[in-house]
C-alpha cells in the first residue's frame, strides 16, 4: 500500500474544512484533534519507514518489544531532526485551524455531506494507510487465520514437512576450530562494487562462497539474522500486542542451534562484540544457547579496552574490536580444545570509520558508507592473515572462518547504487575448508540454510537443519517452493512460537506456583517472571505470553483460558483491590469472567494452586472472589 493516498485524503481533509468554514468552536477543537492525530501517524510512519526502509516491519515490532537500550541512534540524528520539524509544522497547522480558520458566512448552508466531508476524508486515510495494514497483519490477521480448524490442520502438516529438528542429527562430534565472523549491513553487492572491497572479493574466490542469499522473513536484522543463521528459523517472539519479552527466562528454549550441538560436542564457545550485549536481546539468546563467554561493549571496557578510547555511536570500533578477538583466537588455540569464536563488526552501522583506516589512508574520508566498507576489508584482511599466519607458526590447518553478513544494508545506507548491480543478496563465504580450496554455489537460498551448510563444511554433508537446507547439495526450501517464505509468515507464525518458545500446556501440570518474592509464576514445568498473562486454548495449549513493564497485563482482554498475576488494583472486582500486592487471576475459555486471589508479599515460600479445579469451579474457593480483566484504567479502580 502506498502512503500517498492518505497524505492526499490527509491535505484533502484540511483545505475542505477550511473552505466549509466553522460554524462552532466545538467543531474546530473536534477537527483539530483529529487532523493532529492523523498528521502525527503519517510522520511516526515516514520516521519509521526512514530508518527501515520498508515502513512498519518485523525489525520494528521486535525492537519496540525488546527496547532500544544499548542502540546507536546518532546515525538517525538527520531523520529524528526533521521529524522534530515536521511536527513542530504540524502543530502550527492545528494552531492554525484553532485560531485562524474562517467562521462560516452566515446564510451559507452545507449539505451533510459537505459536512461530514473533512473527517470522512480523514478516518478513510486511516483504513488505506500501510501502516494500518501492518498493524491489522502483525495482531489481527495472523490470529485469524491461524485459529481455523482446516488451516490448523494444514499448518501442522506443512510444519512437520518443513522443519527438521537439529536433535534427529546424531552422531555429531568436533572437528575444526570455527572463527565467526558476522559483518555488520555487509551485503555480497558492496563486495560487487569496483574497488570498494578487493580483499573481501579476493578472499571470497578463494573459499567456499554462497553467492545467491536472500533474506526471509524475520531474518532483516542483527539479532534476527544471527539467529536465523546459527538455528535455522526465523526471529518470532513469544506474543504481539507490545510484549516486552524480558520474562521469559531463556531465549527461545525449544530451539535447537548450531551453537547448541557445538557445546554438546565439547567446542568452548565465546562471542565478542562491540556493541551493547543487552541491545535487541542479544546477550540473552547466546547465553540461551551454548555459549561459554559473551562479551559486548561494557565487558571490553572495563577488561581488554580499559582506559582506551573506543570511539563511535554504537560501541567500540572494529580496530580494536578485530585486535582483541586475534588475541582471543590465540589464546584458544593454545589450549588443547576445540574452540568456536564468533564476533560481529560494527563500524558499517555508520560512516566514520575506525582511526587505524584513516591514519593508514585506505579510506577517503568522505563520510559515505563505500569508506566504511574499505575500512571493514581492510581490518578483515588483516585478520584473515593474522589466523591463517598463527596456523602456520603452530603447523596446524585446524580452522574454519565463517564470514557472513548479519543481514543486507538498511535503507539509511541508501542503496541505490547496490541496487543497479542485480538483486541484492547477503554475503556468506567460508576459509579453510578441508574439503576444496575454491568453490562457488549459485543456489537460491536465506540465512536459515546457512548452518546446514557449516555443518557439510564440518564434514556432516546433507543435513536438514530446522528450515535450512545444505546448499552444497540440495535445493533450499525457498528453491523447492517459491510461497515457501510467505507461508511462513502467514500460515506457520503461531505454530513456530509455541514450539520454539516451548510453550506449555498448562494441563500438564496439576499446579501452578507463584512466588512473589522471586516475582516467579511456575506452570507446565516451565519458569517465568511476573507480571505475567498467559493465554491457551481449549485443550490447554498456550498461545500467547505476555511480559508488560509499562502497562498492565491485566488490560490486555483475552477470551481464552486465561492465567494473569499482576498488581491486584489493576483487575476488576467487587473489592476494588488498591493496594501493591499482586493478585493471581483464573479464568476459563467458557467463561467471561473469572477468580482472583490475593498473594502475600515476601512470602518465604510460593503459593501453589490447584490449576484444574480452580479452572473449573463454578463458585469462589477459599481465598478467591470473582474478577476480570480490565481493558483499560477507567475499568479499575485505581
Amino acid at each position: 500500500a502506498s502512503v500517498a493516498a492518505p497524505i492526499i485524503l490527509t491535505a484533502f481533509s484540511y483545505a475542505v474544512f477550511w473552505i466549509n468554514g466553522v460554524s462552532s468552536h466545538i467543531q474546530r477543537v473536534v477537527f483539530a484533534g483529529t487532523f493532529l492525530l492523523s498528521y502525527l501517524y503519517n510522520t511516526a510512519f515516514f520516521v519509521i519507514d526512514a530508518m527501515t526502509g520498508d515502513g512498519l516491519n518485523d525489525s520494528v515490532f521486535y525492537h519496540l518489544d525488546q527496547g532500544m537500550e544499548g542502540a546507536g541512534l546518532g546515525q538517525f540524528m538527520d531523520i529524528i531532526q526533521k521529524a522534530v520539524v515536521a511536527i513542530l509544522f504540524g502543530f502550527a497547522l492545528t494552531v492554525a485551524i484553532l485560531m485562524r480558520a474562517p467562521q462560516r458566512r452566515e446564510g451559507k448552508k452545507l449539505s451533510r455531506t459537505c459536512k461530514m466531508l473533512p473527517v470522512a476524508a480523514i478516518v478513510l486515510s486511516y483504513l488505506v494507510h500501510p501502516m494500518s495494514f501492518a498493524l491489522h497483519d502483525q495482531y489481527l490477521l495472523q490470529d485469524a487465520v491461524n485459529d481455523a480448524p482446516v488451516i490448523k490442520e494444514e499448518v501442522r502438516s506443512l510444519f512437520q514437512q518443513t522443519y527438521k529438528d537439529p536433535r534427529e542429527i546424531s552422531n555429531f562430534e568436533a572437528g575444526k576450530n570455527i572463527v565467526y565472523i558476522y559483518m555488520e549491513s555487509l551485503e555480497r553487492n558492496y563486495i560487487k562494487l569496483p574497488g570498494v572491497a578487493p580483499n573481501l572479493e579476493r578472499w571470497e574466490k578463494e573459499g567456499v562462497s554462497f553467492t545467491n542469499i536472500t533474506q526471509g522473513p524475520a531474518t532483516g536484522w542483527t539479532i534476527a539474522g544471527i539467529v536465523a543463521s546459527l538455528c535455522g528459523i526465523p526471529l518470532v517472539t513469544t506474543g504481539g500486542k507490545g510484549n516486552s519479552m524480558h520474562g521469559a527466562k531463556d531465549f527461545l528454549p525449544g530451539v535447537t542451534c548450531l551453537s547448541d550441538m557445538l557445546q554438546k560436542a565439547g567446542y568452548h564457545q565465546t562471542y565478542m562484540g562491540g556493541a551493547d550485549i543487552n541491545f535487541a536481546g542479544k546477550g540473552s539468546f547466546l547465553k540461551s544457547h551454548g555459549f561459554d563467554d559473551v562479551i559486548g561493549k561494557n565487558e571490553l571496557m572495563t577488561n581488554e579496552l580499559k582506559g582506551k578510547s573506543t570511539g563511535q555511536g554504537w560501541g567500540i570500533t572494529d580496530d580494536l574490536l578485530l585486535d582483541v578477538v586475534f588475541d582471543k583466537y590465540k589464546e584458544l588455540s593454545a589450549a588443547d580444545k576445540p574452540f568456536a569464536l564468533y564476533t560481529l563488526t560494527l563500524d558499517t552501522h555508520g560512516t566514520s570509520p575506525s582511526p587505524r583506516c584513516r591514519e593508514k589512508k585506505v579510506v577517503r574520508g568522505d563520510r559515505s558508507y563505500k569508506d566504511s566498507v574499505r575500512c571493514s576489508d581492510y581490518l578483515l584482511n588483516n585478520f584473515f592473515n593474522q589466523v591463517f599466519d598463527e596456523q602456520r607458526k603452530r603447523g596446524k590447518n585446524d580452522t574454519l572462518i565463517i564470514v557472513n553478513s548479519d543481514h543486507l544494508a538498511m535503507p539509511y545506507h541508501k542503496p541505490t547504487e547496490l541496487e543497479r548491480l542485480g538483486p541484492r543478496r547477503n554475503t556468506f563465504f567460508v576459509l579453510g575448508s578441508s574439503n576444496t580450496s575454491s568453490e562457488s554455489h549459485s543456489m537460491l537460498g536465506t540465512t536459515m540454510d546457512v548452518p546446514a551448510t557449516i555443518l557439510s563444511l564440518l564434514g556432516y554433508p546433507g543435513k536438514a537443519f530446522g528450515f535450512g537446507r545444505d546448499l552444497t547439495i540440495h535445493e533450499s526450501l525457498a528453491k523447492q517452493d517459491p510461497n515457501f517464505l510467505e507461508d511462513l509468515k502467514t500460515k506457520m507464525w503461531n505454530a513456530m512460537r509455541k514450539q520454539f518458545w516451548a510453550m506449555p500446556n498448562i494441563m500438564d501440570s496439576p499446579s501452578i506456583e507463584v512466588d512473589t518474592n522471586a516475582k516467579n509464576l511456575q506452570v507446565g514445568g516451565k519458569v517465568y517472571s511476573i507480571p505475567i498473562l498467559i493465554s491457551a486454548d481449549l485443550h490447554g495449549l498456550i498461545d500467547e505470553i505476555i511480559f508488560f513493564e509499562d502497562t498492565p497485563v491485566a488490560y490486555s482482554k483475552h477470551s481464552g483460558t486465561t492465567i494473569a498475576v499482576d498488581n491486584c488494583k489493576y483487575f476488576k472486582s467487587q473489592l476494588g483491590l488498591n493496594d501493591k500486592k499482586f493478585c493471581l487471576f483464573i479464568k476459563h475459555q467458557s467463561s467471561p469472567k473469572g477468580w482472583i486471589r490475593m498473594l502475600p508479599l515476601n512470602s518465604i515460600e510460593s503459593v501453589s494452586v490447584d490449576l484444574n479445579a480452580d479452572l473449573n469451579m463454578t463458585a469462589p474457593a477459599a481465598d478467591f472472589i470473582t474478577a476480570s480483566l480490565c481493558e483499560s484504567a477507567n475499568q479499575c479502580k485505581m
